[in-house]
């Protein structure tokens, strides 16, 4: 029987199943949300999962359970397998023309007004027309005994967590993925995807030589084999300790230049200078649409997603003089005059909270609210602090901050603090400064 490690049952279950049938595409998924600091959805495509995993029982056990009894504690005690920097890098092989990159690509056009976030435009596109993607959001953590090299960063009552984007079997293999935006720049996510190896092998018990890694965007796609060699030779350049902003660093880190690459040749390796991914090639300039003049049928929206449509007139409230929709504005009029909180609102309207977020975030920028009643002054303090700790070669704009802060903020706090630590002059790193329009 598969051990998930120590945990309180009674007190740390927290699972919710619902069944979805995509009839178009003759597909069965299952979703599971797991609450794990914000809400993960667990995907599994059933038919796939029945047909492609017939020679690794263990992982059709570890899904069910994940989508069952996943526990709770592991995400919340313990370093997160995206916060980890170390190296060496694995030589990577480089796949013009993967099919990966082509399911970005029609992911994110496709899936665009399905789902706000990128991740889930891509993940959903793949689980929907892949053959070979089971499932996505997949849970994954390990006790510090079960850590290998990882243990080095964790204390004994800690655990090593993350949540794999994408999970598929091809050629009796199983394939973790993890899409990057901008995944030319990325410089540490081998260690993110050798942590989730060394996860998916203690909770399954399947072999790490069963398993590969690979990164990857519209552009470009990365692959390696995660091995023991690999993991025995890892060095710990810094990570984001459990409930901290701030990086712990272990020593100087190497600049993206002299990151060193290792070459296995049987039991030897070597050390090679790191082959530079190409840069993605320039997008023509996209002209954008004019906005609708107000008074027109424009002011009709939708108070609920997929609701009967409605306007301010209808509902007896008094529509601001703003260019903003009215979608926009009456999450803003909920949050500004009716005191409601975000999520409250999010609730009512059956959106997403990031959706709702962004909302008030242009009624900010519009002057129709302050930021400062977006997030608290103490929370400026402490996002301000921890991005001018990040790493100058940090990828992405958000996400980095998200999860330096161990995901304590909401997206709407961040870009809100980012607005009032530029005005208040307390942003002091490179990428971060000067982004912002006041």
């Amino acid at each position: 029987m598969m051990s998930f490690g120590r945990f309180d049952a009674a007190a740390n279950f927290v699972f919710h199943q619902v069944q979805s049938v995509n009839s178009s595409a003759c597909m069965s998924l299952r979703s599971t949300p797991l609450y794990h600091g914000q809400i993960y959805h667990l995907r599994t495509h059933q038919t796939r999962v029945e047909q492609l995993c017939s020679g690794f029982p263990q992982l059709v056990e570890f899904l069910e359970l994940a989508h069952t009894n996943c526990p709770t504690d592991p995400f919340f005690h313990g370093p997160r397998s995206s916060s980890i920097h170390a190296g060496p890098q694995p030589q990577y092989e480089d796949v013009p023309g993967h099919q990966r990159c082509g399911q970005s690509e029609q992911g994110l056009e496709q899936n665009s007004h399905r789902f706000r976030e990128a991740h889930e435009q891509v993940q959903m596109f793949m689980l929907e027309h892949c053959e070979a993607t089971i499932a996505m959001e997949v849970p994954l953590w390990a006790t510090q005994a079960e850590a290998g090299p990882f243990a080095a960063i964790m204390q004994p009552n800690e655990w090593l967590s993350g949540h794999v984007d994408v999970l598929a079997v091809e050629d009796q293999r199983i394939w973790i993925w993890d899409y990057k935006p901008g995944a030319h720049k990325e410089r540490w996510v081998h260690v993110q995807l050798l942590a989730y190896a060394v996860m998916l092998s203690r909770r399954t018990g399947i072999d790490l030589n069963r398993i590969r890694c690979g990164f990857f965007d519209q552009y470009l796609c990365r692959t390696f084999a995660p091995s023991e060699q690999l993991l025995q030779l890892l060095d710990f350049y810094s990570f984001v300790p459990s409930g901290q902003s701030r990086q712990t660093l272990l020593q100087p880190k190497p600049s993206r230049r002299d990151m060193p690459t290792v070459v296995f040749e049987g039991h030897e390796h070597r050390f090679v200078t790191p082959a530079v991914p190409p840069s993605p090639p320039q997008q023509p300039a996209v002209r954008k649409r004019p906005r609708p003049e107000s008074g027109r049928r424009e002011n009709l929206f939708r108070v609920i997603k997929d609701g009967e449509l409605t306007s301010f007139a209808r509902l007896g409230l008094e529509i601001p003089d703003s260019h903003l929709n009215p979608s926009i504005l009456y999450s803003w009029h909920q949050f500004h005059h009716a005191g409601k909180s975000l999520q409250t609102i999010a609730t009512a309207r059956q959106m997403a909270q990031s959706t709702i977020g962004k909302h008030l975030l242009e009624a900010a920028a519009a002057g129709l609210t302050t930021y400062d009643r977006l997030v608290s002054s103490d929370a400026v303090q402490t996002i301000c602090h921890a991005v001018n700790q990040l790493d100058d070669s940090a990828g992405g704009y958000l996400k980095p901050v998200f999860v330096a802060l161990n995901e304590q903020y909401s997206y709407l706090e961040i870009e809100a603090a980012l607005v009032l630590g530029e005005r208040q002059q307390k942003i002091h790193h490179p990428l971060y400064r000067n982004r912002r329009a006041g």
